[in-house]
């Protein structure tokens, strides 16, 4: 009866009961949740429901911050985080009302005619997602935590949400400055990071700080059991996160085994030493139109795979691309090299990235290279972004322009690095008062063309194209270093290698087998590669 004097309309929404089984140990764990059926919600016109999430990019980079700084690091879910937000209904909209599932009608439970008013964020619908997440902030915005140092002294801490991604927030140090200082980790006054994914948090701060924040954040939430980073793996955005100690500090490791491992137990590939050949490379196109459910079933696996390279294996991302750039050309030719890529997981199942950065300079370096198309096609181009030793951001496809020789090819590529160093040199410069940023070219007509004056009129076009860089290399923002071809990092995104050469460049990446707890003891389980990625690292760091 009070609705109906409020004079609006009445939206009926049907309901369903959701069951899963979430990672877990022991089989993992069952849920059931009672969802609406948010779909059928007739959209509004001027609705806005975006709700970012972070990325891995922005994850690896908390990571590298942590390894450095020797942090301490909790992972930890919030139970049902949607029904802690109101939900919330513009004074213009009719009032949604929900219908029991079926099941609980069925069982007695419920009857048909019972219809139930949300007043909190409920699953299904597509307005949670975003009332959850500006709950969340607006919280973590006025939570102050109080810790005590070990010399007795009390401090507060306060959430700041950094500039470049609103998922990450710095953990400060409240008073005690200038008014002109700002907060960093390099001059000790961010304690820590927090990183929000939903309803998961990761909170990697100095052990007395990230204890603190984790009691606080409890306080404010119903959570799951704080689960610390340490020999055994925990899981975050869909990585597995560990650390071991290793010559006097922890080195953080990272990898999906249990996600391949689910993989590969859907099918039946030997082991391979390569994760694409020369010849599957070529993508020779088969005779005639692929039929539709075979180029769903390329999708399907191209998906599949995807999800590995975009997390923590650079070292497939060749294969990945070509297989993607090709589904609805050479399906045939995709689920072989699908195949051959399960195979080589198959062998490097336990390989992941590994975090091992001293307490120096911080550098961000962009690697790049191409391999030019000469039958009027786009190039294939690829870059890496490292911090350091350690790679944060990779990319491999086919280049958007087609270019006419090998120096525009590098150089189209050697701006989409920078570009892409970009987007990382933005976060380590909210976190660092001094970040270095290098971009290394094994073409060194591409880099004349890029830093020198004039030119012939061939190169008049790329000069403009490259300006965005060029720019950035006059104003000293940007250095740019030849880098000699065997020791490119980013030819592993370009071509098809030997089995030698690809665990270089892995070495080079800072890929290896994660070690196990027998490794820490002394057992030697490094990769060849890692002693000399090292060692080129350091000479790079310090030219």
């Amino acid at each position: 009866m009070r609705l109906e004097k409020t004079g609006k309309g009445i939206e009926i929404i049907p309901s369903k009961l959701v069951c899963t089984v979430k990672p877990a140990p022991n089989g993992g764990k069952r849920k059931i949740r009672w969802v609406a059926c948010g779909n059928l919600e007739p959209r509004k016109e001027g609705e806005e429901n975006f709700s970012s999430g972070a990325d891995a990019t922005a994850f690896r980079t908390l990571l590298f911050v942590s390894a450095r700084q020797q942090w301490k690091a909790y992972v930890l879910d919030v139970r049902t985080a949607f029904l802690n937000a109101e939900m919330k209904q513009a004074e213009t909209e009719d009032v949604i009302l929900i219908k029991p599932p079926f099941l609980l009608i069925e069982k007695g439970y419920l009857k048909k005619e019972d219809l139930f008013l949300p007043l909190k964020a409920l699953y299904g619908f597509r307005r949670s997602p975003k009332l959850w997440g500006d709950h969340r902030d607006h919280l973590l915005r006025q939570m102050v935590v109080a810790v005590e140092e070990k010399d007795g002294v009390k401090k507060r801490l306060r959430m700041d949400q950094m500039r470049s991604e609103p998922n990450l927030w710095k953990i400060v140090e409240e008073g005690g400055r200038d008014e002109e200082e700002e907060d960093f980790v390099s001059n000790g006054r961010v304690k820590g990071l927090l990183m929000t994914y939903v309803d998961d948090l990761f909170v990697s701060a100095e052990e007395n700080v990230a204890k603190a924040v984790v009691r606080d954040l409890r306080k404010m939430w119903r959570t799951s059991e704080p689960e610390e980073i340490g020999k055994d793996p925990v899981r975050f955005l869909g990585m597995n996160v560990k650390k071991f100690k290793e010559g006097g500090r922890e080195v953080w490791y990272v990898t999906q085994e249990p996600y391949v491992q689910d993989l590969l137990a859907k099918y039946e590939d030997s082991e391979r030493k390569i994760p694409i050949t020369r010849d599957q490379a070529a993508m020779e196109p088969g005779e005639g139109s692929p039929a539709l459910e075979k180029i769903r079933q390329c999708q399907k696996e191209v998906g599949e795979l995807l999800w590995v390279v975009k997390r923590s294996r650079p070292d497939i991302m060749f294969a990945v691309a070509r297989m993607g750039a090709n589904v609805t050309k050479a399906a045939t030719k995709v689920l072989e090299t699908a195949s051959q890529v399960r195979g080589y997981l198959q062998k490097t199942v336990a390989e992941g990235l590994r975090f091992s950065v001293p307490e120096e300079e911080v550098s961000v370096q962009a690697f790049s290279d191409s391999s030019f198309a000469l039958e009027s096609e786009e190039s294939h181009g690829s870059f890496v972004i490292m911090a350091n030793d350690v790679p944060l951001f990779w990319r491999s496809g086919r280049q958007s322009l087609i270019t006419v020789s090998t120096a525009e090819s590098e150089l189209t590529e050697l701006t989409e690095a920078m570009t892409a160093g970009e987007s990382v040199a933005v976060l380590m410069e909210e976190l660092f008062e001094e970040v270095r940023k290098v971009a290394w070219c094994d073409n060194q007509a591409a880099i004349t063309i890029l830093v020198g004056e004039g030119g012939s009129w061939r190169t008049r076009h790329l000069r403009m194209r490259s300006m965005f860089a060029k720019q950035a290399v006059l104003r000293g923002e940007w250095q740019i270093a030849h880098q000699p071809g065997e020791k490119m990092i980013a030819d592993i995104g370009t071509k098809a290698l030997t089995s030698t050469r690809l665990e270089l460049l892995k070495g080079l990446l800072g890929m290896e087998r994660i070690p196990t707890e027998a490794a820490e003891e002394g057992e030697d389980q490094r990769e060849e590669g890692r002693e000399g990625g090292e060692q080129e690292g350091r000479k790079r760091n310090h030219e």
